[in-house]
């Protein structure tokens, strides 16, 4: 799917990409969590003891770990609204890239949470004709990408007419990495 006639700089929109505030907000309230009794225990002279000790253990431990899985989720996310279909690429820890047809498109939606909200970031799901639904979580730009990918059904719908489950099975692929 992604040859030359489907580059998404020749027509392609996107790519829609994980949001990074979204992603390390789940770092920073950790390291606050664990930091800010840290930083009152070495102030009031207890710096030494076992709770200074499990909140320096968790903040060595867990924010590499943190840090690690925000770069990677960022740089793996994605969407890309290309000529001909969808390409979803959930990212970290799922590298499965699914690339589906606009006509085996059955909606598409934008869903938001409380963390979503703060982030400013929004989950992009897709349901398919079959019933199945793949969704990409943590978009900076998910509304966008919504408004790319219906644009591209109505052009796709003005083409030819809806498959059937059977060829819909068939077109929608899963591509392991």
């Amino acid at each position: 799917m992604l040859g030359a006639n489907d580059n998404a700089g020749l027509g392609g929109a996107g790519p829609y990409r994980a949001s990074t505030r979204a992603l390390l907000i789940p770092t920073l309230v950790v390291a606050l969590l664990y930091g800010l009794p840290l930083a009152g225990l070495v102030a009031s002279g207890a710096g030494d003891g076992a709770v200074a000790r499990l909140c320096i253990v968790a903040l060595s431990v867990m924010l590499p770990f943190l840090i690690a899985h925000a770069v990677l989720r960022r740089v793996t996310a994605r969407v890309d609204a290309m000529p001909h279909a969808l390409v979803l690429r959930p990212g970290f820890p799922s590298m499965r890239e699914h690339v589906v047809p606009y006509p085996a498109i059955r909606s598409v939606s934008v869903r938001r949470g409380l963390g979503g909200r703060l982030a400013r970031s929004a989950t992009l799901s897709v349901e398919l004709a079959g019933g199945a639904r793949r969704t990409v979580a943590d978009l900076a730009d998910a509304t966008a990408a919504r408004d790319a990918i219906m644009e591209r059904m109505t052009v796709a719908e003005g083409v030819g007419a809806r498959p059937s489950g059977a060829e819909i099975a068939a077109a929608t692929r899963r591509v392991a990495i």
